[in-house]
C-alpha cells in the first residue's frame, strides 16, 4: 500500500502511523480491534478510545501528548507505548490495571 493510506495489516490491527493526525475522534464501536498504531502524529490528548473495548495494544508514541488520561475504559489494554511525547507526570490512577507493559522513553517524567 501507498504511504498515506491506512493499512490493515489483519483485522484486528489498525495501523495510522505517520499520517499528521491531531485529534482521536469518535468512531462507531470497534470491538475487533485489538492494536492501534498511531505513532509520529500530532496528537496532543488522549481521548475517545472508548470505542476500541477490546484493545490489547496502543502505540502514541512520537506525538505532543502532555498527561496520561481517559485510559480506563481500556480494560484489556497490556501494552502502552508513550514514548518520546511531553509527558511531565504520571498519574497511576490513569492507567488501566490490566496493564502490564508501559514506555515511557524520552518524556519529562522519566
Amino acid at each position: 500500500p501507498s504511504s498515506g493510506s491506512m493499512e490493515l495489516v489483519s483485522p484486528s490491527t489498525i495501523r495510522l502511523d505517520r499520517e499528521n493526525i491531531c485529534t482521536i475522534g469518535r468512531l462507531r464501536s470497534l470491538q475487533e480491534i485489538h492494536s492501534l498504531y498511531l505513532q509520529q502524529n500530532q496528537i496532543e490528548k488522549i481521548e475517545n478510545l472508548g470505542c476500541f473495548p477490546n484493545l490489547r495494544f496502543l502505540s502514541l508514541a512520537g506525538n505532543r501528548i502532555r498527561r496520561v488520561e481517559n485510559l480506563q475504559p481500556l480494560r484489556h489494554l497490556r501494552a502502552l507505548d508513550l514514548a518520546h511525547n511531553q509527558i511531565q507526570m504520571l498519574d497511576p490512577d490513569e492507567l488501566p490495571r490490566s496493564l502490564r507493559l508501559l514506555d515511557l522513553t524520552g518524556n519529562e517524567c522519566t
